[in-house]
């Protein structure tokens, strides 16, 4: 996996979000980068501080969800990987 997530892995193990609590714009950004992970190719499912911090995302005020990409966009992405 890409060094990042791993970094972030490390830091949510043992915070509970990017700005303690809060939720600034590296959080939104960095939560952006790990909803569309999978239309990539990327497995989050070894990184469970990750994927626990992006289970909670969604029910943070204002919380708008990424769209899923349209079908033709997805099987470029499905024929590349």
């Amino acid at each position: 996996m890409i060094a990042v997530h791993g970094y972030m892995e490390r830091h949510l193990a043992a915070n509970p979000g990017f700005a303690g609590r809060d939720y600034g714009s590296a959080a939104i950004t960095l939560s952006v980068h790990t909803d569309v992970a999978g239309h990539g190719g990327f497995d989050l499912s070894d990184y469970p501080a990750l994927r626990g911090w992006r289970a909670r995302v969604p029910a943070l005020p204002g919380f708008v969800a990424m769209p899923n990409p349209p079908e033709e966009n997805a099987a470029l992405v499905a024929a590349s990987t």
